[in-house]
């Protein structure tokens, strides 16, 4: 099957999917219930989410600035700047593209190969998923409704630590590494061979902070407060609405949307986002109307500000990088 072909397909179940999660969301629900509850929401409290959301930036900007440091000496604002990004074209293009864009961007400004820039996220999604099983687990053993998933989470977080011990590995042992994937594509030829060797050096290379203990400590830190963060974000909407549900409720959401929104959709996670918070929702004894006005609210507010305050931002970097190569075309002419 040729690529485009592949990706359309993709497209197309994603889009499939988001409509069969709308309507299995909305289906049997008056939208004038569904006003009437999110006409009760205080907005006073509620436009404190998005501040959690800022403070969200603002920690994995701090994390890549530790994971980047041996390779590049990136601005905390420019790391800030490629996290919203990254956020804000998931939001707007299909295909999680917003991480492609992102391991870009860190690429050119750095002048970094993306392979090392490719294993610098990697190990951000690695240490995501680690510290979301960690909230989870924490949590689990007080949650009052029935969720089997005690088993696939101990699974996972085996899964996680063995590639993060994997990547620490590497970071302490790159020439083994790099060996032994040279080795492996040598079976299918030297051309492979020479392009897996460069590439598995520099994708070592990315991987170089985790040779500091230190680094790896303040780094799981980080990133198990970063979803405290957005368990906090998660309760704050709860407390806008005034519902009066149990302290665990938050994670309940959090474990819902972790899970859920792996399925293929939209960009932005249109439809799956809103089953799957207003199944978290129902799962804690809210009514259907009440928990699908929740997800329109949160989904709103998780995806809207950002997304719109990055948009300057990405029009600006677009437009000098436009800029930047007109004038590079203009100097190569004249050269020839």
């Amino acid at each position: 099957m040729k690529r485009e072909t592949r990706r359309w397909l993709i497209l197309g179940v994603g889009f499939l999917v988001s409509c069969l999660l709308l309507f299995l969301s909305f289906r049997k629900i008056e939208f004038s219930d569904l006003s009437e509850h999110i006409g009760k929401v205080a907005l006073p409290i509620l436009v404190f989410g998005p501040v959690t959301r800022f403070v969200n930036f603002c920690l994995v900007a701090l994390r890549s600035s530790l994971l980047f440091a041996p390779l590049h000496r990136y601005s905390f604002w420019f790391l800030f700047k490629s996290g919203l990004l990254a956020y804000a074209v998931n939001n707007v293009v299909p295909l999680r593209a917003g991480e492609v864009a992102r391991i870009g961007y860190l690429a050119k400004e750095g002048n970094l190969p993306a392979s090392s820039c490719l294993a610098v996220v990697a190990v951000e999604r690695l240490l995501d998923l680690m510290a979301v099983c960690v909230v989870i687990v924490c949590t689990l053993p007080s949650m009052a409704i029935d969720m089997p998933i005690a088993a696939p989470l101990v699974i996972a977080a085996a899964i996680l630590t063995a590639f993060i011990g994997g990547a620490i590995w590497i970071s302490r042992r790159p020439e083994v590494f790099v060996k032994v994937a040279a080795t492996i594509a040598g079976l299918l030829g030297k051309s492979v061979r020479s392009f897996v060797e460069a590439k598995s050096k520099t994708f070592a290379e990315g991987l170089s902070a985790l040779t500091s203990p230190v680094t790896v400590l303040a780094v799981t830190g980080l990133s198990l407060l970063f979803w405290t963060t957005a368990v906090l974000g998660i309760q704050i909407w709860i407390w806008a609405f005034g519902f009066d549900l149990p302290w665990y409720t938050p994670v309940v959401v959090l474990t819902f949307l972790t899970f859920g929104l792996a399925v293929p959709s939209t960009p932005g996670h249109i439809g799956s986002y809103h089953y799957f918070a207003a199944a978290a929702m129902m799962a804690v004894g809210l009514p259907k109307a009440e928990s699908v006005s929740f997800a329109v609210v949160g989904h709103a507010m998780a995806v809207v500000p950002f997304t719109l305050l990055a948009l300057p931002i990405f029009l600006r970097e677009f437009s000098k990088r436009r800029s930047n190569a007109a004038r590079e075309s203009d100097a190569s002419q004249q050269a020839d």
